[in-house]
């Protein structure tokens, strides 16, 4: 868990942030996003803490997942890729405003469509899908290790592929061998997790 130190750090960031103006997005500080993201690195780094190059899928702000991975281990360089352009503007807003210098490129783009390819996953040695409910499923490749995260929040229209049970997600993303797999149950949902790797 992150130190009373660390959260203090972080809430004075988010403040300065909130206070930026009108453009700033709370929404990926709400509890059950804390909760989450707290969790996914927590299960990450039972396996590793350090990396060389980081991709986030359906990356939207990933403010709070940055913060995490950093303070917890290392990543040397991370890639976000997004289909909105906005929340690539957030982040270098968060970072331009608190003195961050970014260690990351920002790609507005599917990631249904292009990480299918061999050649581009091979890049990385961490794949994070924090958000595979909003797509559909991305097939892993060998090589880089995988952390994906779905939940069951059929509420949500903008939540096209939800599951019932944390198995899913590594039948569904051709994960075949396995690190970790469970469940959180939050208030409104229960989010699912899986790591691990495709070893073809």
């Amino acid at each position: 868990m992150p130190s009373e130190k660390f959260m203090i750090q972080l809430m004075d960031r988010v403040a300065t942030y909130a206070w930026a103006g009108e453009e700033s997005n709370l929404e990926c500080f709400r509890e059950g996003q804390i909760q989450s993201k707290e969790w996914l690195v927590y299960e990450i780094n039972k396996f590793k803490k350090d990396f060389k190059k980081v991709a986030v899928l359906g990356s939207w702000d990933s403010i709070l997942l940055y913060e995490l991975m950093t303070v917890s281990g290392k990543v040397e360089h991370w890639d976000f890729y997004d289909v909105e352009q906005g929340c690539h503007k957030r982040r270098d807003k968060y970072f331009d405003i608190n003195g961050m210098s970014p260690n990351y490129n920002s790609f507005t783009a599917d990631a249904t469509e292009i990480f299918n390819d061999k050649n581009l996953c091979s890049q990385y040695d961490l794949i994070i899908n924090p958000s595979a409910e909003h797509m559909k499923d991305i097939p892993a490749q060998k090589g880089p290790l995988y952390a994906i995260t779905s939940n069951n929040y059929h509420e949500v229209s903008e939540h096209i592929n939800t599951i019932e049970d944390y198995r899913d997600l590594a039948i569904k993303n051709n994960i075949n061998s396995i690190l970790y797999e469970g469940e959180l149950k939050l208030p409104l949902y229960t989010r699912f997790c899986t790591v691990g790797y495709n070893n073809g």
